[in-house]
């Protein structure tokens, strides 16, 4: 068996009239914008999903609401929420957070093959190349056949 750890920080907050704390819990976790998925029953009779929304539109915080959530959902229904974040933008900090990691990525993949090309000048210059005399080019071609000596 292999080791390993995992790590999944959640927080269940549960309790009496606890749905009023939704907003400033989201708030709390840096949350911009919230998909309220919900099922067409009972979240609905007991007013419920009301208290949720009023409690993120007291704390400030824009949500888009998808009905009809069931066991075992059809795909459908998942592809359905999918279109809904990215059409109201729900994901964009997690997109540019993304977005500034590639770019950082690149730049030091760029600056370390850089480097790389400075060091090999560089070690050229130090290996002490003769130039274009005969001298040179058998020192060279040695030094290229693992460091047999001469040359033709």
């Amino acid at each position: 068996m292999m080791n390993f750890q995992y790590y999944a920080p959640t927080q269940v907050v549960f309790g009496k009239d606890t749905e009023t704390q939704v907003g400033e819990l989201i708030k709390a976790q840096n949350g911009t914008k919230v998909l309220v998925h919900y099922g067409t029953g009972s979240v609905i009779r007991t007013g419920l999903l009301d208290r949720v929304c009023a409690s993120l539109n007291e704390a400030g915080i824009p949500y888009v609401s998808l009905g009809g959530a069931v066991p075992n959902p059809r795909l459908s229904l998942v592809y359905e929420g999918n279109k809904k974040e990215k059409k109201e933008g729900m994901n964009e900090r997690n997109k540019s957070k993304r977005k500034e990691g590639r770019k950082e990525r690149r730049k030091g993949r760029k600056e370390g093959r850089k480097e790389g090309r400075k060091e090999g000048r560089k070690a050229g210059r130090e290996g002490g190349r003769k130039g274009g005399s005969k001298e040179g080019r058998k020192e060279r071609k040695g030094g290229r056949e693992g460091g047999k000596e001469g040359g033709s």
